[in-house]
């Protein structure tokens, strides 16, 4: 969780086996302005059915309001019409749902039970919505501006994460017996910058979010947020890879991170192996 500019981000809701999404077992998560995806492995977006899925998250959403009489989702930032934001690359958010649905069918037919339902996913993803680079919105409801990177010679054309155009978003399930989605995907190209809004003043612009290539699976990505203000920047990088392979490019850290005020990574590795 990354509090930075007046916006409340929250980097990856991931999972495995190793971790039971059911009963007393799962983390209450704080309200937050937007979710960050690094990648398509459970270990990064393993838990967002369970917590953003239409049948789970509203489950979750009405044990959390019976807590509380104030509301669980911020206002402003990355909100729109209540519903959390969402942000990871294309290739993130394909592999990650099929991914998720092997991780569902698996858990299943040995008996147990992942701790939500394919309805979930399928609402989730339902949602999702791509932003061509040459988009501009300066002014909209969710208080976000999705803007193009001047950067069209490195990130923007890698792992043909972005050549794809994908404009997807479903209304079949707001009107479900389980209530409407409580978040949406939107998915960014490489170098693309969204802005966030001060949910205290939606009209004044807080911090910008940029992906870029992390090179350890295809469409991964590390994040720099760049607080408008003062122009300070933080890197989220949990997991990157320096060494070109046949099938990934490497890391671009090395080009975009040397200058950055605060650099945020896992110690020792993936998984702290090292």
């Amino acid at each position: 969780l990354i509090e930075y500019g007046g916006i409340r981000l929250l980097v990856n809701v991931g999972h495995d086996e190793s971790y039971s999404l059911r009963d007393n077992n799962v983390v209450e998560l704080p309200p937050v302005d937007a979710v960050l995806i690094t990648d398509s492995s459970l270990q990064s977006l393993g838990g967002l059915p369970y917590y953003y899925g239409q049948e789970s998250g509203n489950k979750c959403r009405n044990q959390r309001n019976e807590k509380s009489s104030a509301s669980t989702i911020s206002s402003g930032g990355g909100n729109m019409n209540g519903m959390t934001q969402i942000y990871a690359t294309f290739p993130t958010v394909k592999m990650g749902q099929m991914n998720l649905y092997d991780h569902h069918a698996n858990i299943c037919l040995d008996g147990g039970n992942p701790g939500y339902s394919l309805l979930d996913i399928d609402s989730l993803f339902a949602t999702s919505t791509y932003y061509q680079q040459s988009h501009h919105d300066s002014s909209n409801s969710s208080g976000t501006n999705i803007m193009g990177s001047s950067d069209n010679n490195t990130d923007a054309q890698d792992n043909n994460n972005n050549g794809i155009n994908i404009s997807s978003a479903s209304n079949n399930t707001s009107g479900s017996k389980d209530g409407p989605p409580i978040a949406t995907i939107k998915t960014l190209k490489y170098a693309q910058t969204v802005v966030l809004n001060d949910p205290e003043d939606p009209s004044k612009q807080a911090i910008s979010i940029t992906p870029h290539r992390a090179g350890h699976l295809i469409g991964a990505s590390f994040f720099i947020l760049k607080r408008l203000v003062d122009e300070t920047e933080v890197i989220v990088a949990p997991v990157y890879h320096h060494t070109k392979e046949k099938h990934l490019d490497s890391s671009t850290l090395y080009k975009y991170g040397t200058a950055c005020d605060v650099l945020i990574t896992c110690c020792g590795g993936p998984g702290g192996l090292l």
